[in-house]
């Protein structure tokens, strides 16, 4: 069934390094996709991949640049 529970859901999320990339419910940061547009758009099997296995699909948009500037200094 769908079962779960949406507040013990939301605690691991703000716990989490989740939402240090994403945003879910207007809560976390704007780094990586809203969590909040994935209902009805992603399969249960595709989120739990993506809540196990974070970095094994990223979209375009979302994919970090790692610059190395004149002074030696690495920003990501």
């Amino acid at each position: 069934g769908n079962g779960g529970d949406p507040q013990a859901g939301q605690r691991v999320f703000l716990r989490s390094v989740c939402s240090t990339c994403h945003a879910f419910a207007g809560r976390g940061s704007s780094l990586g996709p809203d969590l909040s547009t994935l209902k009805g758009t992603s399969s249960r099997k595709k989120i739990l991949e993506s809540i196990l296995y974070p970095a094994k699909e990223i979209g375009p948009l979302y994919l970090p640049w790692k610059i190395l500037t004149t002074d030696g200094r690495s920003l990501v």
